[in-house]
């Protein structure tokens, strides 16, 4: 993030002249004759250095600074695995990472409905549609540096038998039929739960 920032001093005569005289700035960070420090940083970390002006008169004044980087604000996001509509999701958080001072979300869209998105930036709640989602999430920080995070989400449709009836058969052959269905996050798992089999057939 670009920085721009004017060196404020009193007394003196105009004109003035900056320069470092110990210490080190960031790179890509520079400090000019008008006492202008701008730049923008490419790398983080506590930096210490030290800035004498001179002015018209040759009279001079020097000033300690320490100014901190923060590493590049960055979004860190959780993996989201295919889900059902109607099934409450286990919830996903979102985690931020760098930046400077207070960091938001400042932006979250294309969630489908049902699914909630918290201050803390947890994902909950139970989808009450379906289709693909392309999911944006944005962060800024207290000097307005943003980053964002874009995926995809498949949320299916509830899983259902498509109406498909067994052939009538004949004892002593064999039978073997797969069960069709729609819907549903895959690996689906059938299982009996009422009624009998004939003797010899079995669901797996």
């Amino acid at each position: 993030h670009a920085i721009s920032e004017q060196l404020h001093l009193s007394g003196g005569t105009a004109p003035y002249v900056f320069r470092i005289v110990d210490g080190q700035l960031p790179s890509g960070i520079f400090v000019d004759q008008a006492g202008v420090l701008s730049g923008t940083p490419v790398a983080a970390g506590s930096f210490s250095f030290r800035v004498e002006v001179e002015d018209a008169a040759g009279a001079t004044a020097g000033q300690d600074f320490l100014l901190s980087i923060s590493e590049s604000l960055e979004i860190v996001a959780p993996t989201l695995t295919e889900w059902t509509v109607g099934v409450s999701m286990v919830p996903a958080v979102y985690r931020l990472h760098g930046g400077t001072g207070a960091v938001l979300y400042s932006s979250i869209s294309g969630l489908p409905a049902g699914i909630d998105f918290s201050d803390g930036g947890e994902l909950s709640g139970a989808p009450s549609e379906y289709g693909t989602f392309n999911i944006r999430i944005e962060a800024t920080d207290e000097i307005g540096a943003t980053a964002t995070h874009e995926s995809v989400w498949v949320i299916n449709d509830a899983p259902a038998f498509d109406g498909e009836e067994f052939a009538d058969w004949t004892v002593g052959q064999a039978y073997n039929q797969q069960i069709g269905s729609a819907g549903g996050t895959a690996p689906l798992k059938c299982e009996f739960v009422d009624g009998r089999l004939p003797v010899g057939l079995s669901l797996h």
